[in-house]
């Protein structure tokens, strides 16, 4: 199984996520609309950024245009409602990579905390929402998926599973069931036939991940060998995993007649 190409980039937070989350937020935080100076100001009196604003700069004026996150309209920068997406997106993984803390302050980790809430509880996207599609209740179909898990996921007990993962790279929960993802992230969330691991540190779906992973007539059988596959691609990329029906038996004590 291979990835959309898109996927792994999207999701690591590398230094060339960081500028575009710096720099979003700061236009966010000017109402939607500044100029160049105004943005930067903001950045080094909000002290979201740890390193010079002046590797900003190109960002701003070329690639946030580029990607459609930002219109330049004369001298104002001013954001897209892809912007708010992709700034959405990278709130989630600031909250969940603990690479993030190399290059973003204190007071820029509080902030992001703050727009996971403002924006919206928004699934990843890559411009778009992406909603799950009818299922008939009658057949028994089964579906995967990938919820974004905090950056304190990786407890020590999982680190065995996931020794090549990427600090750049989030931690995921991937798991198949008969329920729609969101019915899945409910039970998880509200403790009903869930994961307390989700409980604990589940933050949301991630369906640019499984979405196209899925269909009506897909078995039992079929959704647990998804999500192995899915697994392993994604620790493959540097992503640190806990499948749900599989890394259980791994993970779990061994019982009394059998150890030594």
């Amino acid at each position: 199984m291979k990835l959309q190409s898109e996927i792994p980039w999207y999701f690591e937070l590398g230094e060339q996520a960081i500028h575009e989350l710096v720099l979003l937020t700061s236009i966010y935080d000017c109402q939607g609309c500044a100029e160049q100076r105004d943005i930067l100001k903001n950045i080094r009196e909000r002290r979201y950024f740890r390193q010079n604003t002046s590797r900003l700069t190109t960002d701003l004026e070329f690639f946030l245009p580029d990607a459609g996150y930002v219109e330049r309209i004369e001298s104002q920068y001013q954001l897209t409602k892809r912007g708010k997406i992709r700034l959405r997106d990278l709130c989630e993984l600031a909250c969940a990579s603990p690479s993030a803390v190399t290059q973003i302050n204190k007071e820029g980790f509080e902030r992001f905390k703050g727009l996971r809430i403002t924006l919206g509880m928004y699934p990843f996207t890559r411009g778009r929402l992406l909603k799950d599609g009818p299922r008939d209740r009658e057949i028994s179909n089964y579906c995967v998926y990938a919820i974004l898990l905090s950056e304190t996921a990786l407890q020590i007990r999982y680190r065995a599973l996931n020794r090549n993962h990427n600090p750049k790279m989030p931690c995921v929960y991937v798991g198949m069931s008969q329920y729609t993802p969101r019915e899945r992230l409910g039970n998880h969330r509200y403790g009903k036939l869930g994961s307390e691991y989700v409980y604990d540190q589940g933050i949301c779906l991630i369906p640019l991940i499984y979405s196209h992973l899925n269909r009506n007539d897909m078995s039992r059988q079929e959704a647990l060998e998804t999500e192995r596959e899915l697994s392993e691609c994604l620790r493959q990329y540097g992503f640190a995993v806990f499948a749900g029906h599989h890394d259980i038996a791994e993970t779990a004590p061994k019982p009394k007649a059998l150890r030594k």
